[in-house]
């Protein structure tokens, strides 16, 4: 149990790297410098959203209108830090000290 555990951990983290770099794609698509269109980089984007815009769409009704500004990553970032350090970190310790 505390192996799967881990590996959900370790998917967190790795959605957390996700949720970087589609902030970071999204400042370079708003500079001009890229077209989230172009050929070359129209498969990675797709790929980001589709894992990231489900959660991202439920969260966004919540979050105030801070109009350049897109929290809603940030937020997301917070459930997923809360997920992987309060709820799953609890659990491998409870399971751990059996």
């Amino acid at each position: 149990m505390v192996r799967f555990l881990v590996f959900l951990q370790q998917i967190l983290h790795l959605y957390q790297i996700v949720l970087i770099v589609s902030v970071v794609m999204s400042w370079i698509f708003a500079s001009g410098r890229i077209s989230r269109f172009d050929a070359r980089v129209r498969p990675i984007v797709q790929a980001i959203d589709a894992v990231t815009e489900p959660f991202l769409r439920r969260i966004r009704p919540w979050m105030p209108n801070t109009a350049p500004l897109d929290l809603t990553p940030l937020a997301l970032w917070f459930i997923v830090m809360f997920i992987d350090s309060v709820i799953l970190g609890n659990l491998i310790e409870l399971f751990a000290g059996m």
